[in-house]
């Protein structure tokens, strides 16, 4: 028996009834996928589109994969053929993408909203409040393609479990209130997703039904990150405008990565207002041509560099781009 399979049998065991394991597979290879489906695991969770369209051909029809990392929206027309389950709808634009996409192939796209109870600012969701408002007010109910089927929260990452089981709390209670309030259909709003390898745990004594294992499967993932390189080769790009760099990657490690391409050509030689066209080639923008310039620093010992642009969607703003570069006596 493997020891992948060794641990699934020994979650599921623990596992009370009514709660689910997703083997949070992001990351790992296919062969370890392989390893937990021959040990009667069905459900998956992948958190990158990319990694999600190459691995899922490769798996047998009957497993069911849910997205449970950040979705872009523009991401959201590769998976929706693919997911059974969509853990991570943080926002209201999102939403409107999903029923889009939904409606163009037909389907009903099972979501979760989910909860900002954390207290790390980078985690996204909603906040409680702004839930409960816009369910009272029906805001939810005009998306014929989405069927709600509960929330999905994240805890703060810390040893205190009293902030946790706190944090889970908060989760269960909203949960409750949503269904004791009819504002969504209770014979399909039934799921709280929450809880990962070092708190399913407290996640289940909160009233978890679908808990989001990875490590305590599979092992640490791979931590080498290509896409820290390109970056790095796309700010050189943009730095030195006359400069094109060809930039080539072995697939194999992009696994997992949907930003990083295998292959790409970077030159850019109006520097900063290429730069900002490329990093926003597909969204709406009001002003298809950026607005950029320079200044020069006196005495010769430098210039800063600009190019900003505004988003078609307001509540974004405005997007900008710049660059200071001082010159040194060793140039």
């Amino acid at each position: 028996m493997t020891s992948v399979a060794e641990h699934i049998i020994k979650i599921k065991s623990e596992l009370p009834d009514g709660v689910n394991l997703v083997a949070v597979s992001k990351y790992h290879p296919i062969e370890q996928l392989k390893e937990a489906y021959t040990a009667g695991q069905r459900l998956f969770g992948e958190s990158h589109a990319q990694e999600l369209v190459v691995k899922a051909p490769q798996m047998p029809d009957d497993v069911q994969w849910h997205f449970i990392g950040h979705l872009q929206r523009n991401k959201v027309r590769a998976i929706m053929p693919i997911v059974s389950l969509i853990h991570s709808v943080d926002s209201i634009r999102l939403l409107d993408t999903i029923e889009k996409e939904a409606k163009r192939i037909g389907k009903v796209a099972d979501v979760l909203l989910q909860l900002h109870v954390a207290k790390e600012e980078a985690k996204s969701g909603f906040a409680i409040d702004e839930l409960l408002s816009l369910a009272r007010n029906g805001e939810f109910k005009k998306y014929e393609n989405v069927r709600f089927r509960g929330l999905m929260a994240m805890a703060t990452f810390t040893d205190d479990e009293s902030i946790i089981k706190a944090e889970f709390a908060s989760v269960g209670e909203t949960f409750r209130t949503l269904r004791n309030e009819n504002t969504f259909p209770t014979d399909t709003f039934t799921e709280i997703s929450m809880g990962m390898s070092h708190d399913w745990h407290l996640a289940v004594a909160e009233g978890a039904t679908l808990v989001r294992i990875g490590t305590e499967i599979f092992g640490e993932r791979q931590t080498f990150k290509p896409g820290i390189l390109f970056r790095m080769a796309r700010s050189k790009a943009s730095l030195f405008k006359g400069a094109e760099v060809h930039w080539k990657c072995d697939p194999s490690l992009l696994t997992g990565d949907d930003k990083t391409p295998a292959e790409e050509t970077l030159k850019f030689p109006n520097g900063l207002e290429d730069f900002l066209k490329y990093q926003l080639r597909e969204e709406p923008v009001v002003t298809p041509k950026p607005f950029a310039g320079r200044s020069d620093l006196p005495d010769g010992k430098g210039f800063v560099e600009w190019a900003m642009t505004w988003l078609e969607d307001g509540e974004a703003g405005f997007i900008s781009s710049f660059c200071n570069t001082i010159r040194t006596p060793q140039g």
